[in-house]
């Protein structure tokens, strides 16, 4: 689990978590993301933290298809930032090459910081 580290360290943020992360659905080659108007706009007044994680790694993909998803996907979700009132934090994770200096099958601890300041 990404978050293991810090729910051990901060077992009161699994409750918070629970309480405030809402998954949507939504398609990245879509204009708007393809979020349903209703839920876009309520997002535009209430978001303040959107992590991008999606992406296609497949290196089969059509290049056509691999351009909407992981680049003009990721305009979109910046879009979409750039119209929130209250977002704080766009946090975009890179699924591929993240550790390409690493030998093959080994694992990346997560790290974590030594302070907290929400």
């Amino acid at each position: 689990m990404i978050f293991q580290t810090l729910f051990r360290n901060r077992p009161e943020l699994r409750k918070i978590a629970a309480e405030r992360i809402v998954p949507i659905q939504g398609d990245l080659v879509v204009d708007g993301c393809g979020i349903n108007p209703d839920v876009r706009a309520l997002l535009v007044e209430d978001l303040d933290i959107i992590i991008n994680s999606a992406a296609s790694v497949s290196f089969n993909e059509v290049m056509r298809d691999a351009l909407q998803i992981n680049y003009f996907g990721s305009l979109r979700v910046l879009a979409l930032a750039k119209e929130c009132k209250k977002l704080e934090v766009l946090c975009h994770v890179s699924t591929a090459y993240v550790n390409a200096n690493m030998p093959s099958k080994t694992y990346c601890p997560e790290k974590m910081f030594d302070r907290y300041d929400g």
